[in-house]
């Protein structure tokens, strides 16, 4: 088996849960600024100290001197290479509260310490109010995002045990998506062929788009297909019909794994089904190196002018490692997809097929 030909995934439904709850517990338990004074100076006090003792003299361009009580840089060197005077630099580290020191000062401090990105990510969130306070609002926001996400998966959890089908827990994942994510997105389950069973299960705002009896899905499996080996795909800025021309354009997909490839829409492409028949849909059909997809410019506009998808995040649905199709969060507007966004949609996708395996529960 290639690195990109993943069949079966006995462990993956555990750690893609334990990454979820990983993450979510790091959004409320995230290495905040301190909420009072006092230990925010403690705290900045330690850091420059910290930083100061690591550097020598000699790193930073000063001569040695024989005698140094100290290990590293003093405060007063410091202050010269940062241009201030000893007093305004011994304020600036004990954390005065009567004081306000610029961007550009601990910018400066940041240099000639110098600093990495974490370090200075935490000097200028423990130096400058501004920056702490938006920080502050970010935390609590993320703190409350990650209630409701977790609210929304245990919610999907629950519902799922009451499934008695594939397609009927795939139907609950995809209402749990719109939950979740977005009230305003579009979450869609895309199942692969059966006579048995509705291809295409959808709800958010435009669910009745009529996509049933669309070529959604295919053109979708077409445009996704590393969603088979595994991986999570995502578009974040898709043309808007005005801006292609006569409907001809191209965007890039991205998967999980860093790489990406494009896809190119356009009336002289073959259509999904044609696509499908020539490539097949098993998991062992397909190169492990990625490779360009086409669409066909009348299909994808035939069932995109009712959505109007600009940015869209994918992964696949699987039962004892067997490929079944892919679940979707689609948007109207251009999206930058966050990590809990991709961790939510996975856990999804596996609590599916945690829901299907008990028992070998049919498709349909």
């Amino acid at each position: 088996m290639t690195g990109r030909e993943v069949e079966t995934f006995p462990h993956g439904m555990v750690y893609t849960l334990g990454t979820l709850i990983h993450g979510l517990l790091f959004c409320l338990d995230g290495e905040g600024v301190s909420v009072n004074d006092d230990a925010r100076g403690l705290e900045l006090r330690t850091l420059l100290g910290k930083c100061r003792a690591r550097l020598r003299p000699q790193d930073v361009g000063l001569p040695i001197t024989s005698r140094r009580r100290v290990p590293g840089l003093r405060r007063e060197e410091v202050a010269e290479l940062v241009g201030v005077s000893p007093n305004w630099y011994a304020l600036f580290e004990t954390g005065s509260n009567d004081r306000r020191f610029s961007a550009t000062f601990v910018q400066r401090v940041a240099d000639v310490l110098q600093l990495d990105e974490r370090e200075r990510t935490l000097l200028f969130r423990l130096a400058l109010p501004e920056i702490r306070l938006a920080v502050e609002q970010f935390e609590r926001s993320a703190y409350d995002g990650a209630l409701s996400s977790l609210r929304g998966i245990r919610s999907m959890v629950r519902r799922m045990t009451a499934a008695t089908t594939f397609a009927e827990a795939a139907e609950v994942a995809v209402e749990a998506l719109v939950e979740v994510l977005s009230p305003t997105s579009v979450a869609v389950a895309i199942l692969v062929p059966d006579v048995h069973v509705a291809r295409v299960f959808a709800a958010g705002p435009k669910a009745g788009a009529d996509l049933e009896r669309s070529v959604v899905a295919d053109t979708c499996i077409v445009a996704n297909y590393p969603n088979r080996f595994g991986y999570t795909t995502f578009s974040e800025n898709r043309a808007a019909y005005v801006d292609t021309a006569r409907g001809a354009f191209e965007f890039t997909q991205r998967t999980s794994d860093g790489h990406a490839f494009l896809v190119s829409v356009d009336p002289e492409s073959p259509t999904a089904n044609e696509s499908l028949a020539a490539a097949g849909t098993s998991p062992g059909s397909a190169a492990a190196v990625l490779s360009d997809a086409r669409l066909n410019s009348n299909e994808y506009w035939g069932w995109n002018s009712k959505l109007d998808v600009r940015a869209a995040m994918t992964h696949g649905l699987f039962t004892n490692g067997r490929y079944q199709g892919n679940l979707c969060a689609l948007w109207t507007g251009t999206r930058a997809m966050a990590p809990l966004d991709a961790e939510v949609l996975r856990t999804a996708c596996a609590v599916v097929e945690l829901a299907a395996a008990p028992g070998g529960k049919r498709r349909g």
